[in-house]
């Protein structure tokens, strides 16, 4: 998901198959079928989230860091 300055949300939602993005690249700049069923709205009954949980993901933690200082961060270990 991508949050933008106007504060819209824009999101790209499938099933979690690795054939989706696998074709995408393989086909790239074009789309073409991965096999994978279409994402059916009806049965997703609902979107859950949660904090990031930094003690178990830590490098989640670190990669927020170099965002956070932008293009010229350097990484000192």
């Amino acid at each position: 998901m991508v949050r933008y300055q106007d504060g819209s949300v824009l999101a790209q939602l499938g099933e979690p198959d690795m054939r989706t993005p696998i074709a995408h690249t393989m086909a790239w700049p074009n789309r073409v079928n991965s096999g994978v069923k279409p994402l059916d709205f009806c049965k997703l009954s609902a979107l859950t989230f949660a904090a990031p949980d930094y003690d178990r993901y830590p490098c989640l933690k670190l990669a927020m860091e170099a965002f956070e200082q932008g293009q010229a961060a350097d990484y000192q270990h």
